[in-house]
């Protein structure tokens, strides 16, 4: 399996050790679980983003239980078993034993030994971090260590008690980026300003917004980044007004305004970038107005970022100017 691609995706293995022992540190007499989901059909994966920060694991299907002094240590993993024929139609797997040795697990068992072992590894743990709502087999079996320790509790005094989010140990560690992170989230920005700048000479009237849509997701993908990091947005005209616009099905006609917002992925990170730009090369002078507008108003946010701050001030700086000058445009609807 030499051909098979670093599956960590080129971070060292101190980082996701590091981040472990600070996890393991802070769970106490608790267990936490990870699980990536299943792989969509016809799709690509979408790693579970705090399973990857902590273990390296992107693979679909695969759970990650960190109990510090726990039942066959303190990291043990669960991944798809090995299965050439299903392997022929989705690739090649890790396996077990493979899977231990690349994300440094203390245990490492097929997915579908689960239901035999999870209930066994969470038996003494006081809670459980697990996030809730996924309506998974994971999930089904978490609940259940649950119910048990709810039956037995009270004769035995040990199990688990409660569900609480990861959310609590995991998101203040993930706000402080460390060198491997920063540079990948540089060269997400850096190749998504290259992809603008080449859908930038292909906007045009009549052409359709899918084809900058096609521009620029190919020009992430030219320059080395995975995909996109979420689904492009090329709204003319009338369409740029829905926030969340993803048809990009309309031809761009004369005079029309063009919002793009799209960012590359990098490793799991992501770049975020949203233009508007006239599709023939000039702002009318209404055009223009409003766009000086929004300009000052980025320009202040900018202005006001330093460390300490938090998103909601940057947020306020912005807005004073962009909510003075609207009083100047008096809105006006347009039909389609």
């Amino acid at each position: 399996m030499t051909d098979c691609p670093d599956p960590t995706l080129g971070f060292s293995p101190d980082t996701f050790a590091e981040r472990r022992k600070r996890v393991l540190a802070g769970l106490g007499g608790s267990a936490l679980v990870l699980s990536s989901g299943a792989n969509s059909a016809g799709g690509r994966p979408r790693p579970d983003r705090d399973l990857f920060y902590l273990t390296g694991v992107t693979e679909p299907g695969a759970v990650a239980v960190l109990r510090a002094d726990g039942n066959d240590g303190d990291f043990v993993l669960f991944v798809r078993p090995r299965n050439p024929e299903e392997e022929r139609w989705s690739g090649i797997r890790l396996g077990p034993e493979r899977a231990q040795e690349s994300f440094h697990a203390d245990a490492a068992y097929g997915n579908d030994t689960l239901s035999e072992h999870l209930p066994r590894l969470l038996a003494e743990a006081e809670d459980v971090y697990f996030r809730i709502g996924t309506e998974t087999p994971v999930e089904r079996l978490v609940v259940g260590a649950l119910q048990t320790a709810r039956l037995r509790g009270a004769r035995k005094g040990v199990g688990p008690r409660g569900i609480i989010d990861p959310g609590r140990l995991l998101d203040p560690m993930r706000l402080k980026k460390n060198t491997e992170e920063l540079e990948r989230m540089g060269r997400a920005g850096a190749i998504t300003v290259k992809a603008f700048t080449k859908m930038l000479g292909a906007a045009g009237p009549g052409v359709g917004e899918w084809e900058l849509e096609g521009v620029i997701e190919g020009a992430f993908r030219q320059q080395g980044a995975g995909g996109p990091a979420y689904p492009t947005i090329v709204g003319s005209g009338t369409n740029a007004c829905v926030l969340h616009y993803v048809d990009n099905n309309r031809t761009v006609q004369e005079g029309d305004l063009i919002l793009v917002d799209a960012g590359a992925e990098v490793d799991l990170y992501a770049s975020d970038v949203t233009r508007t730009f006239p599709a023939n090369g000039s702002f009318t002078a209404a055009q223009r107005a409003i766009y000086e507008v929004v300009l000052e108003g980025h320009h202040r946010a900018l202005k006001s970022i330093r460390p300490g701050v938090t998103v909601g001030s940057i947020h306020d700086a912005a807005r004073p100017s962009v909510c003075t000058a609207s009083d100047a445009f008096p809105a006006r609807a347009q039909a389609p």
